[in-house]
């Protein structure tokens, strides 16, 4: 077996919150594909995260001093303002109709599915037993 030494890029707090945008965003679009009725519009905010983050890579010594609270703060009103919209639209779906969503979920992701209603069956076992 051969090993390789490699850098190794930790994540930063920024490339963090950065990466919360990102997959909020595409978890809630492939919520949209599932129930496209009962979830409101949810603003694509990837972009200007990326660009707080990537502002935030590429600042100097200097830069930092002056300029880094004021970006990391808009990052994370960002970040926020993507996780209250993601709460939101859970909320939301939650209110459609438990059939149709179970059925689309089933469509969807078959192997999730399959877990969700395992665990759906105990808790009728446990609540029976009670």
């Amino acid at each position: 077996m051969r090993c390789t030494a490699l850098d190794i890029h930790w994540p930063t707090d920024a490339t963090l919150l950065w990466d919360t945008v990102r997959v909020l965003s595409r978890l809630i679009g492939r919520l949209r594909a599932i129930v496209p009725k009962d979830v409101p519009g949810f603003p694509n905010r990837k972009r200007a995260a990326r660009k707080r983050m990537q502002k935030l890579q590429r600042m100097t010594a200097a830069q930092r001093e002056s300029q880094q609270v004021r970006i990391y703060r808009q990052l994370l009103a960002i970040t926020q303002e993507v996780l209250a919209n993601a709460r939101l639209n859970v909320k939301a779906s939650r209110s459609a109709s438990t059939g149709n969503c179970w059925r689309l979920l089933k469509k969807s992701w078959p192997m999730h599915a399959a877990l969700w209603k395992g665990r759906r069956d105990r808790g009728q076992k446990l609540q029976q037993t009670r």
